[in-house]
């Protein structure tokens, strides 16, 4: 039947080419249709038409699957307040998707999650875990071949624990979240597993898989992450490599080591034993790209052994900060390579942060635990500018739980409220900073802190529907979700 048809419509077309009538070479049943019609050509031109559009659709090129539904996620999404100040901040603020990363984060701190509705990530790598099985549905729908999407529903409906058996019908998201799952629980039957699947698997999901042994690691570990110092990517081998320093395991007797011991000066303060460290001076660009080179492949252990140094904590203990770019290297050393004790003493340490990177600090505070955290965290606000990037980048995932009290006496605050006053729009720097610090304030205060900010910077000269302000806004929508976990607990 479709053959006639496009026999029929090639007749059509050619005498409408040649500008003649086609009623007479017209199907039966058209000539019938358009008799008693004014303008029988054009009505049949439309039949034409529409013939055409019926008799050469398209097939599709594969064969069809049915797409897996987007999962639930464990958080509620959030009340609808919220739900339309995020909305807000995506078509009217712009927020980029760093920005966005660190939102989502402020929600999973309260218990909520974002509705896929309003906001559907383009990339997972900043978000809680959680978030994994929307990666995976991702995935399952960009992939080319029907067999992902097959995969995804198999592993959604998977209700047993991920095994030698059925490792392959897990995605790389949601197998990250169930190896860290089982490694709470049972850690040797997690080892015995990876040692057998990691060789397997592409370098970059190693990498990401290896990092769950950030927490909880132990000297149990010590013999699988000997076995990963042959991997074939430099990545995975550099944090086996810190993991196993943290553990007190590392080859310290060679060129490199002694080198870098001569980069500083330890002498005895006192006669019972304490220690101060201090980086000897440098002359030349050379010298100091060198030593940063050195620190950023040597551990703890090695410097505090070249220096001839007892322990790695006496080393932390008598660090003298003197030398800026010395203490920011030291900072990430102990961060990557030293023990939980040293991090923790060093942590404490840190009376002032100049020189000290952000993201040197984030290293370090990523190490702690969730108590020393926030007992440190106040520390970092007295020394942060009033970009509160620094806050920021230590708060990690406890976002939200600074409260007002310990705002108000910093210099960051009264910093970031005397640009307000001064109407900073005329001045593009001072409006950077503005803008840049109520949107950390909106992440990092608590909900009845971010009511009475709102307050003092409407005061302080800014309309209360200004963009600046919309975080701030958001975080005084969100009430806490005590019913199910949040922040450190997911």
């Amino acid at each position: 039947m479709t053959t006639d048809l496009l026999k029929s419509l090639d007749d059509l077309k050619g005498i409408w080419l040649m500008g003649g009538s086609a009623i007479d070479r017209a199907p039966k049943l058209w000539q019938d249709a358009v008799r008693d019609l004014e303008q029988q050509e054009l009505a049949l031109v439309a039949l034409a038409g529409q013939a055409i559009s019926f008799a050469l659709q398209p097939m599709p090129t594969r064969q069809l699957v049915v797409s897996p539904i987007l999962p639930a996620l464990p958080l509620p999404a959030t009340p609808e307040p919220a739900r339309q100040m995020i909305r807000f901040l995506l078509k009217v603020v712009k927020l980029t998707e760093a920005q966005m990363a660190d939102v989502i984060r402020l929600l999973t701190a309260r218990g909520y999650a974002v509705n896929p509705i309003d906001y559907m990530p383009r990339n997972y790598s900043q978000l809680p875990d959680l978030y994994s099985v929307w990666e995976a549905w991702d995935r399952a729908e960009k992939a080319p071949a029907a067999g992902t999407a097959s995969a995804f529903q198999n592993v959604s409906a998977l209700q047993n624990e991920i095994d030698a058996e059925n490792w392959d019908q897990w995605l790389p998201a949601e197998r990250r979240m169930a190896l860290a799952e089982l490694r709470r629980q049972r850690p040797r039957e997690v080892r015995e597993l990876l040692a057998d699947k990691l060789p397997t698997l592409p370098a970059e999901e190693r990498f990401r898989i290896l990092e769950l042994f950030n927490d909880n690691l132990c000297p149990e570990d010590q013999a699988f992450l000997e076995g990963l110092m042959q991997d074939r990517s430099s990545k995975v081998k550099q944090l086996a490599q810190s993991y196993l320093a943290r553990l007190g395991v590392s080859t310290c007797l060679d060129e490199d080591s002694i080198e870098f011991a001569q980069f500083f000066t330890a002498t005895n303060v006192d006669l019972n034993g304490i220690l101060k460290i201090t980086a000897n001076p440098l002359k030349t660009p050379a010298q100091k790209k060198r030593r940063a080179v050195l620190a950023s492949k040597l551990s703890l252990q090695c410097l505090a052994t070249g220096l001839k140094i007892a322990s790695e904590e006496q080393l932390v203990h008598g660090w003298d900060h003197v030398d800026p770019q010395a203490s920011d290297e030291f900072v990430r050393m102990v961060a990557a390579t030293g023990s939980e004790k040293s991090v923790a003493s060093l942590a404490r340490r840190i009376e002032s942060l100049d020189g000290i990177s952000a993201e040197a600090l984030q290293l370090l505070f990523q190490r702690l635990s969730p108590q020393v955290r926030r007992e440190l965290l106040p520390r970092v606000l007295s020394n942060d500018d009033a970009t509160f990037a620094a806050t920021l980048m230590c708060c990690g995932n406890m976002l939200g739980e600074i409260a007002m009290e310990q705002l108000v006496p910093t210099l960051a605050f009264n910093e970031l409220l005397k640009i307000c006053r001064e109407e900073a729009s005329a001045n593009v720097l001072k409006k950077d900073k503005l803008r840049q610090g109520l949107y950390t304030l909106g992440l990092i205060a608590k909900q009845s802190a971010a009511s009475e900010l709102l307050k003092m910077f409407t005061n302080a000269g800014l309309f209360a529907s200004d963009p600046l302000l919309s975080v701030l806004k958001l975080n005084t929508c969100l009430p806490h979700n005590d019913c199910l976990p949040r922040g450190d607990d997911l």
